[in-house]
């Protein structure tokens, strides 16, 4: 067998080093590759080496085991931390949307615009009580119906607009 090989803990970020072993797990070596392909004795102070690495083998193999568990129970709380924090920054991003300050008064001078025919859009002057629009009422896919479907702001002040009511019936 060979020697210990210390494991280079610097390569890794040092909130792991107490999950990193001192010692690396020794490679095979070109003598137990020999002795795998034979049926030489081992000599003396291999058995020896062998049965300390056979006895210690399922210590060994729980430590790396709990090892890995925690480091996979750590993971999935990071992924889930993550995730959440994730969807944090795009609730604040939602939250923090300009189009959410909108005032009322703007947003009914925007319907307005938006139900006037195309000859009206552009002149500067609102729509009259009695516009002239190139819009069917009953068509929920045409504003004024879809400005009322953005959301509650929008649907309260869409109905109380006077003349989006005059479109909506």
């Amino acid at each position: 067998m060979t020697s210990p090989t210390r494991t280079d803990k610097p390569q890794f970020h040092p909130y792991f080093s107490s999950f990193i072993p001192e010692y690396l797990q020794p490679q095979r070596s070109a003598r137990i590759e020999e002795l795998l392909l034979s049926n030489k004795p081992l000599l003396e102070f291999e058995r020896k080496e062998f049965l300390q690495t056979a006895a210690r083998g399922p210590h060994t193999l729980d430590e790396f085991d709990e090892k890995i568990s925690a480091t996979r129970q750590l993971l999935d709380f990071l992924v889930a931390e993550r995730n959440q924090a994730a969807s944090n920054i795009s609730d604040a991003k939602s939250l923090l949307y300009p189009v959410r300050n909108v005032p009322d008064d703007v947003l009914r001078a925007i319907f307005r615009a938006c139900t006037k025919s195309a000859d009206q859009a552009f002149d500067g002057g609102y729509a009259s009580l009695n516009p002239t629009i190139a819009v069917e009422s009953i068509q929920p896919n045409q504003s004024p119906w879809t400005l009322s479907f953005v959301c509650q702001q929008w649907r309260t002040v869409a109905i109380h607009t006077a003349e989006l009511c005059v479109v909506f019936h």
